[in-house]
């Protein structure tokens, strides 16, 4: 009798405290996936789109229409897909099938796409991550135009083909309230990452960008690694984060923390 009372009572311990960790870890889960929500925008619209570079050229080759992307972002639209794929929480594996069944019934739709050509229509009424310059991407080139994101690089605004060589990109501009500041800095691989509002279409974008490939996705890599540190920073508001990489004459193949030389808030 004493046996079974007591394997009873080990099995109602243990139902109990499975019951407790899976409600605490449900609950975190919850609390965190709503900020992920906000922070992306996914209140509203529940899909992202991630625009990369084309960097093919039009009348090379005999294709009249091609698309390229550097591997570098391929790189970046990778980090992006594996952050929507799964629950954002460092978990113990006991508990990270729990969290992320929670997290899959409301999987977000991302959909990995290359920037259109000049003229092209796309679909922008989803929220957007674009990854690279105006040079190469049409998207961030559309925003550009219609003066949506409030920092920019050197000759970005005034493209002709290419940005002034890496060595003349020091300075980021931000514009403000109808004033402009600059960001400058000699020998780093400069990148910001900022977040706007599309005022027409009410979704979010972020835009990623450096002056080399390698820089664009390190600022993709940090908006994935650092998302909560923004989260606390920003909550849900607009905001330019503007880093430095360090420069090396081969582009980066790993990820290092960069320096913050300007944040804001807007």
């Amino acid at each position: 009798m004493g046996f079974i009372i007591g394997l009873v009572s080990n099995v109602a311990a243990n139902f109990v405290f499975w019951a407790l960790l899976g409600i605490t870890f449900w609950m975190v889960g919850r609390m965190v996936a709503r900020r992920f929500s906000r922070f992306f925008g996914l209140g509203r619209v529940n899909s992202i789109a991630v625009f990369l570079s084309n960097l093919w050229t039009p009348g090379v080759g005999k294709r009249p229409v091609g698309y390229t992307i550097a591997l570098h972002e391929l790189w970046a639209a990778q980090s992006v897909d594996r952050l929507f794929s799964a629950a954002p929480l460092r978990l113990p594996d006991l508990v990270r099938g729990l969290v992320d069944a929670l997290w899959l019934r409301q999987r977000v739709r991302c959909a990995i796409e290359v920037s259109p050509l000049k003229g092209e229509d796309a679909d922008l009424d989803r929220n957007l991550i674009v990854v690279g310059s105006s040079v190469r991407n049409s998207i961030r080139a559309r925003y550009v135009e219609t003066r949506l994101p409030t920092a920019i690089l050197t000759g970005e605004d005034q493209v002709t083909g290419a940005l002034p060589g890496t060595a003349d990109v020091r300075s980021i501009t931000i514009r403000r309230g109808g004033t402009e500041s600059r960001v400058d800095f000699a020998g780093l691989n400069l990148a910001l990452v900022e977040k706007c509002r599309d005022p027409d279409r009410g979704t979010t974008v972020f835009f990623c960008l450096g002056i080399r490939g390698d820089s664009s996705w390190a600022a993709v890599e940090y908006l994935v690694r650092n998302w909560k540190r923004l989260v606390m920073e920003f909550g849900d508001a607009n905001f330019v984060v503007c880093l430095g990489f360090p420069q090396t004459e081969q582009y980066a193949d790993e990820y290092r923390e960069p320096l913050r030389l300007s944040i804001g808030s807007s």
